[in-house]
């Protein structure tokens, strides 16, 4: 028996020294720096974010304006509230287009907690603005209309850049809400008003704010959220604490599974981000589908909460982008028909570089032409199939093409719309 001991200590000690040496890699996270916030001198957002306090308190104290806001509420139509809205808010309008030409980089700090409250400021602005854009495309004031299109989609990469995905988002909602009208009324402008409108859309492509920029900011605050936990300096608000996450947190209180939870978590969470980034940083159309993660145990588990939706947000991004090119391409046809007399037999006539390529294939979009009915153009869509130029519901793009204009069929007596055809093919002069 004394003969085998020394050799069964030294199995002990390199079991231990192995047990050791694994809870040490277990344990222990990667080294990630979160570089500091660096923000230009004069930020414009510092001034866009006390406008979004001032409209609004500005709608709070009154009534009647806050209520002319509402959808249906008359303004488009109604000279004497376009006159009361625009009388109350033009001020801080005119206020927040001074700064568009300054450099603007979004204020946030990494940190669970951190909550960027001037978005509801930011939406209430352009709700403004589109009500006012309204009434003047109704009613002839067509270039004051397309200087609000203009100013609304430079506002929302100002309050995009370097900024989170909620911040990406909102400039979504606001491109969206203000290029609608625009392309409902194109077929109606005049050369000055086809100039401006295609102005616009090359600035966009110039500007615009990528996904990957916005994501890269997501995944420093997901590994500041990291140290935070590990750190027990979040204490869950009433939304987490009817989720799983709340219950981890708790879990996390105990010290060594704090740390395992941390070092496991925070390892899938890195590897899972830096993949997705890389394939978000392609074109839309050499992107593969970003499959859910396979994540195990609680830190995998923390890991997949900390993870946005990947493909959800590649769509979004792509549909803005068709939207505003879809709108440019189609101001320029006009423009060369007013010109020329006739419409161009290709799109590469029109000299826009990659605006005529279809964000979905990378190839042009589709355009045909005929001496009756004018020029038909769209994107294949999100399901990247050709079917005609038959077109896609907004707000249910999984199938159909995507027009020029938004097909927004009216709801049935009973309210709903899911059995809804696609919309035909809509052609234009």
């Amino acid at each position: 028996m004394r003969r085998h001991l020394p050799s069964c200590l030294v199995v002990v000690g390199l079991l231990l020294l192995g047990a050791y040496l694994l809870s040490y890699f277990w344990l222990r996270p990667p080294h990630i720096e979160i570089p500091p916030r660096r923000y230009p001198p004069d930020n414009a957002y510092e001034y866009y974010k006390f406008l979004a306090d001032s409209v609004w308190n500005l709608s709070r104290a009154d009534p009647q304006l806050r209520s002319l806001l509402n959808f249906g509420s008359g303004v488009s139509t109604d000279p004497a509230k376009y006159a009361y809205l625009r009388q109350g808010y033009e001020p801080i309008l005119r206020e927040y287009r001074r700064h568009l030409d300054k450099p603007s980089v979004v204020v946030l700090r990494y940190d669970l907690d951190y909550r960027s409250h001037e978005l509801a400021g930011f939406r209430e602005i352009i709700r403004i603005e589109r009500a006012l854009m309204d009434y003047e495309l109704r009613h002839g004031s067509i270039q004051q209309a397309l200087e609000r299109f203009d100013s609304v989609v430079r506002f929302s990469q100002q309050i995009r850049n370097e900024g989170s995905l909620i911040h990406f988002l909102t400039g979504y909602a606001q491109i969206m809400m203000v290029a609608v009208p625009v392309a409902q009324h194109l077929p109606t402008f005049d050369q000055a008003a086809l100039e401006r409108v295609l102005a616009t859309c090359r600035r966009y492509e110039q500007e615009r704010v990528p996904l990957a920029e916005v994501m890269r900011t997501e995944y420093y605050q997901g590994v500041a959220a990291f140290k935070q936990l590990r750190e027990g300096r979040y204490h869950p608000n009433p939304v987490d604490r009817q989720t799983g996450f709340s219950k981890i947190v708790g879990i996390m209180r105990i010290p060594l599974l704090r740390d395992a939870i941390y070092a496991s978590g925070l390892r899938e969470y890195d590897r899972y981000m830096q993949r997705a980034i890389a394939e978000i940083e392609k074109p839309h159309w050499q992107r593969k589908p970003i499959p859910a993660p396979e994540m195990h145990g609680l830190g995998g588990k923390l890991a997949t909460i900390m993870i946005p939706e990947f493909d959800q947000l590649a769509r979004v991004e792509a549909i803005e982008q068709t939207r505003m090119r879809l709108l440019g391409c189609a101001a320029a046809i006009r423009l060369h028909k007013l010109r020329t007399g006739r419409y161009p037999a290709r799109l590469e006539e029109l000299g826009l570089g990659e605006m005529i390529l279809d964000p979905f294939t990378g190839q042009p979009f589709h355009y045909k032409v005929d001496s009756r009915k004018g020029f038909l153009l769209y994107s294949v869509g999100t399901d990247q199939k050709d079917d005609g130029g038959w077109r896609a519901m907004e707000g249910k793009l999984e199938r159909g093409d995507i027009g020029v204009i938004p097909y927004s069929p009216r709801r049935n007596a009973r309210g709903s719309i899911r059995a809804v055809p696609l919309g035909a093919p809509l052609w234009l002069r």
